[in-house]
């Protein structure tokens, strides 16, 4: 387990939550019927069921500030993406 910390960002993550999903080939095959355009329906869907990802809050006066700190599973990938 590592501990990843993303701060110090452009002003346009500011105080957006943080999304991250776990992005192994497991998760992929799950979604294989589906295209894999974020557009489509598919993934769309996948995106919007909560329990599918996790929301990481952003830390604006906290070590490091202005930013994310996330512990990670070292040997898996995982997709993370901001709402705005």
């Amino acid at each position: 387990m590592r501990r990843v910390a993303f701060y110090d960002t452009d002003s346009n993550f500011y105080m957006n939550p943080m999304h991250i999903a776990q992005w192994d080939a497991s998760q992929v095959t799950a979604l294989s019927g589906a295209d894999t355009d974020w557009a489509t329906t598919g993934i769309a869907a996948w995106k919007n069921e909560e329990t599918n990802y996790s929301v990481i809050p952003y830390k604006e006066k906290k070590d490091p500030m202005n930013g994310w700190a996330v512990p990670f599973v070292t040997g898996h990938k995982y997709m993370i993406w901001w709402t705005t």
